[in-house]
């Protein structure tokens, strides 16, 4: 009887050394899960802390300047036509930096509180180009920067489908560092090569460069290889790191590549079906092509 009380005593203990390592393991579970959201909200605090010392000048002084030069035009009796189209441009460019800089803000914004979507459009590649490229058209002419694009692909036309506003965010942050940091008189070579499922993108710029050990820091939310106050290159620190989350989502990755003289940007993102493809498409009559079928504009 004695031994059987031992057994059942050692089939109870065993019982509960079983039940306390079940609730360790969910305390510990629990734990890691409190840990994860204090540091969501660490990084949700840090994250509205840069925003409002970085964000802010970028805006700032966008807008003061757009009330100058408005104020003035509407003051003045201003007859001459190349001083108004001087002007014009003037405020177009400082309406395009608010909103480069905004478009940056709500994606990153978005991306935070997980209400992330992609709306696939089908669109022609070079179009796009064209008109991200106008809208550098002042710093490119004030640098006399000249942006090659080739396009090399399986089919006539350059039509792709996937989300046309986030890859346009994606050229039009790439592309503003890549004249940001490239010297007057220089050139910029963007190569295209679409395939059937992926389209590969390679921005290449021949500039001040960047340090090796740098090539994966520039994704980080809100950092900029020069942070003080008076640096010529301005920027919010979100273009390359919003530019990487939605390479991501859209199922493609990204990397810099270091030269001698300049950087490349390597990326690439999923492409979806395209139904109903029209042979001998053309967007607009003046595409160019070759006998290696790519098509340069």
């Amino acid at each position: 009887m004695e031994k059987l009380s031992d057994i059942a005593l050692l089939k109870e203990l065993q019982k509960r050394l079983k039940k306390n390592d079940e609730l360790s393991a969910e305390v510990f579970h629990l734990k890691n899960e409190i840990m994860e959201v204090n540091q969501k909200l660490e990084d949700s605090e840090i994250f509205k802390s840069h925003f409002i010392s970085n964000v802010t000048n970028e805006l700032v002084n966008p807008v003061a300047s757009l009330l100058a030069l408005t104020r003035f035009l509407y003051q003045s009796d201003v007859e001459d036509s190349e001083k108004i189209k001087k002007f014009s441009r003037l405020i177009f460019q400082e309406a395009f930096d608010i909103d480069f800089q905004l478009r940056n803000v709500f994606f990153a914004a978005k991306f935070e509180s997980g209400k992330f979507t992609v709306e696939n459009t089908t669109f022609s590649l070079s179009e796009l180009y064209k008109g991200v490229i106008t809208d550098f058209d002042h710093q490119l002419k004030t640098k006399n920067i000249d942006v090659k694009i080739e396009i090399k692909k399986e089919k006539l036309h350059d039509n792709i489908s996937t989300d046309a506003e986030k890859f346009r965010v994606i050229i039009t942050n790439i592309l503003s560092n890549s004249i940001r940091y490239s010297n007057n008189n220089d050139k910029i070579i963007i190569k295209n090569i679409i395939f059937s499922d992926t389209l590969q993108i390679s921005i290449r710029d021949f500039g001040v460069g960047i340090s090796p050990e740098l090539t994966d820091k520039v994704f980080e939310r809100f950092y900029r290889i020069n942070n003080s106050i008076n640096s010529e290159n301005k920027g919010s620190g979100l273009g390359l790191s919003v530019s990487k989350q939605i390479i991501e989502v859209l199922g493609g990755d990204i990397k810099f590549i270091d030269h001698e003289n300049g950087v490349e940007v390597f990326f690439s993102i999923q492409l979806n079906t395209i139904n109903n493809e029209i042979e001998n498409f053309s967007a607009n009559g003046n595409e160019f092509f070759f006998d290696d079928d790519m098509e340069v504009f």
